[in-house]
Parts: C-alpha cells; sequence; structure tokens
C-alpha cells in the first residue's frame, strides 16, 4: 500500500491563501500588497543600493542605511490605498462585457490603460508626497515631471501583461499578477540607475528654478511696460 504524500508547507500556505482570499478578498488582497511592497523595497535597498542594518548608528552616510520609513511608506501606499482601490476598479472591470471574448479583453485593457493607469501614474507621487511631508507646490512638480513618463511605460509593460490577465488569468489572481510584474519592473529600474531617486530630485529642482527665473523676467518685463505706459 503506497503512503499518501503529505502537501509541502507552500501547498498548505497557497491553500489558506485561496481559502482567505475567497472568504476576504479585500482585506486579503490589503495583506499581500502590503507583503509585496515589503518584499519589492527590501530587494531594492539591501539587494540593489547595497544598504545594510545599522542598529548601532555606526555609519555616518544615510544612504547607505537601510531607511525603515521608506519602506513603511511603500507598505502604507501599497496596502492601504492601492489595494481597496484595485479591488476595486477590477471588480468593476470584469463585469465589462462587449461583444465576443476578444472584444471584451480588448475593451478591458484599453479602459485599464486610458483610465485606471493614468490615475495610478498620478496617485503613486501623490500619496507617496502626502505621506513625506511635501506641500502641494512640491506634490505637484512631482506629478508634472514623472506622470506622463510612468503612464507610457505602464502602457508598454501593463498593456501585455493585461492582454495575457483578461485571457489566461483567473479573476481572483489578476491582482497578484499585476503587483508581481509592478514590483519586478520597479526593482529592474532601480537595478539599472540606483541613484535615479537622487537625480529626479535634482532635475526637479532645476525645472523648478528655471520656471522661477522665467517668472522672474515676466514680472520685470510687465514692471517695465507698465512704467513706460504710465499704469506703475
Amino acid at each position: 500500500m503506497s503512503a499518501i504524500s503529505r502537501p509541502t508547507m507552500l501547498a498548505r500556505v497557497w491553500s489558506r491563501y485561496l481559502v482567505a482570499l475567497r472568504e476576504h478578498p479585500v482585506r486579503t488582497r490589503m495583506v499581500t500588497s502590503g507583503v509585496l511592497y515589503v518584499v519589492g523595497d527590501g530587494v531594492a535597498q539591501f539587494g540593489i543600493e547595497g544598504r545594510k542594518l545599522d542598529l548601532q548608528g555606526e555609519e555616518p552616510d544615510e544612504r547607505l542605511v537601510w531607511d525603515p520609513i521608506r519602506t513603511a511608506r511603500l507598505t502604507f501606499y501599497g496596502s492601504m490605498i492601492f489595494a481597496p482601490l484595485g479591488h476595486l476598479w477590477l471588480s468593476r472591470l470584469e463585469r465589462l462585457k462587449v461583444g465576443g471574448r476578444l472584444s471584451t479583453i480588448a475593451a478591458r485593457v484599453g479602459c485599464d490603460l486610458c483610465l485606471w493607469s493614468p490615475f495610478v501614474a498620478a496617485m503613486f507621487p501623490t500619496s507617496l508626497g502626502i505621506l513625506e511631508g511635501k506641500n502641494v507646490e512640491q506634490i505637484q512638480e512631482k506629478v508634472a515631471y514623472s506622470w506622463f513618463p510612468t503612464w507610457t511605460k505602464a502602457v508598454c509593460v501593463f498593456g501585455p501583461t493585461q492582454v495575457f490577465n483578461f485571457a489566461f488569468v483567473p479573476a481572483q489572481h489578476r491582482m497578484l499578477m499585476l503587483q508581481s510584474v509592478g514590483l519586478s519592473l520597479a526593482v529592474a529600474q532601480i537595478a539599472q540607475d540606483p541613484d535615479a531617486e537622487e537625480v529626479e530630485r535634482a532635475e526637479i529642482k532645476v525645472q523648478a528654478a528655471k520656471a522661477k527665473v522665467e517668472k522672474t523676467r515676466a514680472e520685470g518685463s510687465a514692471e517695465r511696460v507698465g512704467t513706460r505706459m504710465g499704469w506703475a
């Protein structure tokens, strides 16, 4: 009589995850999203940026030390902001049916790229800006700088991903699929340019300085014209 093989730990965890996803879909997706963001930021900070734990405070360069506040901000965004909205969006998108299967997939992908992706491209920097304590002007500059490049990358990456998602992935696993691809993309971008965040901040400051100079010039020109015309 052959022995019955016991399920592996991974199989048991997956089985419990499926039960939780069925009984508490929003809560489960919030927890899953938070875990994914912790893992993704951990890979980015420790594996790519070369940061380390510095419990004794001996490292003078803060850029080489793990930033738990950054991890907390990203985790909060992933679990408390993105996950509930993503669940709501995918649930509504699942109800969209246009003609046959192919036309339905095309309509869902089109709505996702033209409505959801632009919204998320603005929501992410706005949410992080608020969590970082930035003012409205700083957040607006960040969104204005990053929105279009972020959205175009989303179209290139998540367009094919969503075609595959709606065609082959069961509805309950589509959000997990999207977040896995998204975090992989984010980690890959950091690996290509680990100083991209600092460069981006510098470029934003340069653009803000240029705008301030142009504004000053325009105001100066207006004052000179006003003086000549007798307005001032």
